[in-house]
């Protein structure tokens, strides 16, 4: 009895030494840790990837309502612009979800230098959106495979700041929607600008002064001589890339400037004009006299072309509207003055010679001169420009010796062609009276 219970204990002591050394099914035990382990880190990034795509999400519609509601500030009150902001960012980016509310966007000023935004409700210049889904909106962004650990929702905020800007080419400076051709003998100064959103074309002889820029979509587009960074001084320095919604050239746009050009304290206002009720004219051939100063006119040429003669005497202080084909006649000028045509003929607006566009006061504030069209502009030779603004649907043609040292905005849906022997530079001041737009930037 006694050897069985030794041969027994014997046994069972082996088995348990085999046993414990056994490593058969140890791999289940690990499976069962990877498995968990997998389920957690695939359910970390299922959601992480979830929130990330969410995130991103949100600051679409955050930038797209910020984007919308300082585009429609300019032509609406400030609750207007906010709602149909809201209603934008609904319809096309969230179905059912209140992401963005009126609440959330704020109208105020940006500092850029200390990148802090104020905020003023009457303000037009900049915004800032505040985008949340949280549990305390009754909107939070839900989980996956988290909810297993007891985490199901998760909150998140975006944030987008716009604020309005004004290129300085388009205050100062030529630009086209089409070519820009300057040809040769030209001289540009003092941070003169020209851009085309074709491209520039040029020859030979021309002088580019530090801080000029020649600017269009592709560089490399730029049509010019082989030898043209030997024969051009400061051309290499002055190229660069960049394109322009030309926004001012909108109809209905130049249409609500002018409105402007009789309400006192708007951008537009001229306190020269004296009276807003529109005076007929008609005819063929007028003079300064035909135009006392203060007044806006509705000239009609009964089908013919116009003649306006002012080399006696400047015509000055007149607002005049008109559909005909009109000449400035030999040696005019022309100071505190906006011409308004919507005649559509390459020469809607035209020259030979000799024409003065405002007060050669050298960049002093006021006698500037507006000039926009719905056709093209055309002036054979000899113009000078202190403190004028052309802007035209069309071309705008000039031929040599024009004269822009003192202020010159030229603005072309067409092209902008001119020959030799002009001078153009920045003045900075004198041009008060341009008609611009905003244009909108992010700035965090």
């Amino acid at each position: 009895m006694k050897n069985f219970r030794k041969i027994h204990e014997a046994f069972v002591a082996d088995r348990a030494k085999k046993f414990a050394k056994d490593e058969k099914g140890g791999i289940t035990v690990l499976s069962l840790y990877l498995g968990l382990t997998t389920l957690i880190v695939g359910g970390l990034a299922v959601d992480v990837a979830s929130l990330m795509s969410t995130r991103t999400q949100m600051q679409v519609a955050t930038d797209y309502a910020a984007h919308a509601a300082l585009y429609n500030r300019e032509v609406m009150n400030a609750d207007d612009a906010k709602a149909t902001a809201v209603q934008l960012v609904q319809n096309n980016l969230y179905s059912g979800l209140v992401a963005v509310t009126a609440e959330d966007i704020h109208f105020g000023t940006y500092n850029f230098a200390t990148s802090t935004f104020t905020s003023d409700p009457d303000s037009t210049e900049a915004v800032l959106v505040e985008t949340s889904r949280l549990a305390d909106r009754a909107n939070p962004v839900s989980s996956y495979l988290l909810k297993l650990v007891g985490l199901n929702t998760f909150d998140l905020r975006t944030r987008a700041v716009f604020e309005t800007y004004r290129p300085g080419c388009l205050r100062e400076g030529f630009v086209a929607d089409g070519i820009v051709d300057i040809q040769s003998n030209n001289a540009f100064f003092n941070g003169f600008c020209i851009h085309s959103n074709r491209y520039v074309s040029l020859n030979s002889g021309n002088f580019f002064q530090d801080g000029v820029s020649i600017t269009m979509p592709r560089v490399s587009d730029l049509d010019a001589p082989d030898s043209a960074f030997e024969q051009n001084d400061g051309l290499r320095e002055a190229l660069g890339p960049d394109g322009y919604n030309i926004r001012i050239l909108d109809e209905a746009r130049i249409e609500r400037e002018l409105l402007a050009l009789t309400v006192e304290g708007t951008e537009n206002y001229r306190d020269w004009l004296v009276n807003e009720t529109v005076v007929p004219v008609s005819g063929k051939n007028f003079d300064t006299t035909d135009f006392p100063p203060g007044h806006i006119y509705e000239l009609s040429c009964n089908g013919n072309k116009g003649i306006i003669n002012a080399s006696s005497s400047p015509l000055t202080e007149v607002v005049i509207r008109t559909d005909c084909e009109l000449m400035l006649s030999n040696n005019s000028e022309l100071q505190d003055v906006v011409i308004y045509n919507t005649n559509t003929s390459v020469r809607s607006i035209n020259s030979s010679q000799g024409l003065v566009l405002g007060r050669p006061d050298n960049c002093n504030i006021g006698g500037g001169v507006q000039i926009i069209t719905l056709g093209g502009f055309n002036v054979a030779a000899t113009l000078e420009m202190h403190g004028a603004q052309i802007i035209a649907a069309g071309n705008i043609d000039f031929e040599a010796n024009a004269n822009g040292l003192n202020g010159v905005s030229l603005i072309a849906g067409g092209e902008i062609d001119t020959t030799s022997n002009i001078q153009m530079s920045l003045c900075g001041t004198g041009m008060e009276d341009n008609f611009e737009v905003d244009y909108f930037r992010m700035r965090g």
